[in-house]
């Protein structure tokens, strides 16, 4: 759910850079894609990775059983979590055999 406010939270953001008459900005203010959740705006008041990475520690905390892949040369996140090859660097780490 908070990811959905983040949302409309960045689509408010983009707000501000236009124009009263686009079209966009009348769809969003029509479809109630704004948010007023005051967690979501603490959140945003924090730098963005700020709010990343508490996010992924709530991840963390309510799904313990869920595997993060990272490469073992560059430390970037594989594309799943049973993935053996990093999109990153190119490194493979296949079991040999």
């Amino acid at each position: 759910m908070r990811h959905i406010e983040f949302r409309k939270r960045v689509l408010a953001l983009k707000l501000k850079e236009m124009r009263p008459c686009e079209v966009r900005r009348q769809l969003w203010e029509e479809g109630n894609y704004l948010t007023s959740d005051p967690e979501v705006l603490n959140y945003l008041d924090q730098e963005y990775i700020q709010y990343i990475l508490a996010f992924a520690a709530e991840i963390q905390e309510k799904h313990p059983d869920v595997i993060v892949n990272r490469c073992p040369e560059c430390r970037a996140y594989t594309i799943a979590p049973l993935s053996r090859q990093c999109k990153v660097c190119g490194h493979k780490w296949h079991p040999k055999g």
